[in-house]
């Protein structure tokens, strides 16, 4: 189990990053971790040194923008597709690296890859094991990527199409784990939407853009790291057993966590994305609505009204009756949970 001490790393330092089993095995592992007002860029450095998943944060988002997480009993995995929707962000793997941007290119990117990668698979044996062996890629401050890219061609004897112009960009220092020829130019030309095409295979190529999602021949499905597909019989269970099944696992699941002064609305959210709860703001308990509709002359605030206050707390193995109950002591809201459902009410 990992707690997250807030690190962050600023420079470019040898990282054993995690490949394989291993990294499905941290994926998998729980962790627990809280952010407040932290910057995003900064956070994903951070963590991701500290547990060897490396990361890649697309060049059109906003480094610097503040993300709150309240993470209890999370996966790694789990954790980090929160973060990406906390920032309205997609997520797909490039190789053993997660990369981080703009929804559409993350839906898009396992396709790119595949496509690439097949094309790379039907090339001949000398070919091929070039162009797969994979190297480090790593680069100082303020490297420009057409610089990544020429260092990725130097380092595979391949040539770039000279009329190809990739905006002026100046990157911070980064170092990612060996990856193979079609892993890295995929990185760094995904933040411009742009993918490659051969000219000559294995020898020379030039940039295109993204094929539409419209073009593609088979349906894009989220890239994860191992590639494994779910197993199909899982889609096909009653909605009914998934339901009672999520009901049992909310039962089981203890939560650890640590806040301070986080606003009640954002926790709220964290719980539903990240315990599957459902929120249901209503004026009183079912039962007692008579009394609060006569007392509604008086009272017009209903629970949404305290949802912005701030609150602080620390549990440690709590259930969820019992976390859920120190969660709302003392902010004029009280709740009853039935199931996955819970009913908030203001007091009365």
């Amino acid at each position: 189990m990992f707690a997250w001490c807030g690190l962050a790393a600023n420079a470019v330092d040898a990282t054993d990053w995690l490949r394989g089993p291993a990294l499905r095995t941290r994926l998998e592992s729980p962790i627990h971790l809280t952010w407040n007002r932290r910057e995003l860029k900064e956070g994903l450095v951070g963590i991701s040194k500290q547990l060897r998943v490396a990361v890649f944060l697309d060049r059109r988002v906003d480094p610097h923008q503040r993300i709150d997480i309240a993470a209890a009993n999370l996966s790694v995995g789990e954790l980090l597709k929160t973060i990406a929707a906390e920032a309205d962000l997609g997520q797909a793997w490039i190789g053993p690296v997660l990369y981080f941007g703009p929804r559409d290119t993350a839906r898009q990117l396992p396709e790119v890859l595949d496509r690439r990668r097949r094309e790379v698979a039907n090339l001949a044996a000398p070919q091929r094991r070039l162009l797969g062996r994979r190297s480090a890629l790593t680069w100082p401050r303020l490297t420009t990527p057409t610089d990544v890219l020429r260092e990725v061609n130097a380092a595979y004897d391949v040539r770039l199409d000279d009329s190809a112009v990739l905006p002026h960009d100046l990157w911070d220092a980064t170092e990612l784990p060996p990856l193979s020829f079609v892993e890295q130019v995929t990185l760094v030309t995904s933040g411009f939407d742009l993918t490659f095409q051969w000219e000559e295979p294995a020898r020379s190529y030039r940039l295109i853009p993204f094929p539409a999602a419209a073009e593609s021949n088979d349906v894009a499905r989220p890239a994860t790291e191992p590639d494994r597909r779910a197993d199909a019989a899982a889609s096909e269970e009653p909605e009914a057993a998934r339901r009672d099944q999520r009901v049992a696992d909310i039962e089981r699941r203890r939560i650890t966590l640590r806040v301070a002064e986080a606003r009640l609305e954002s926790l709220l959210a964290h719980l539903e994305r990240q315990l599957g709860l459902q929120f249901e703001m209503a004026e009183a308990h079912d039962g007692e609505r008579g009394d609060a509709r006569a007392d509604s002359a008086g009272d017009q605030d209903g629970p949404d009204s305290l949802l912005s206050q701030r609150v602080t707390l620390e549990v440690s193995e709590a259930t969820v009756d019992e976390f859920l109950s120190q969660l709302f002591a003392n902010t004029g809201l009280r709740f009853r949970r039935e199931g996955l459902r819970v009913h908030v009410s203001r007091e009365r």
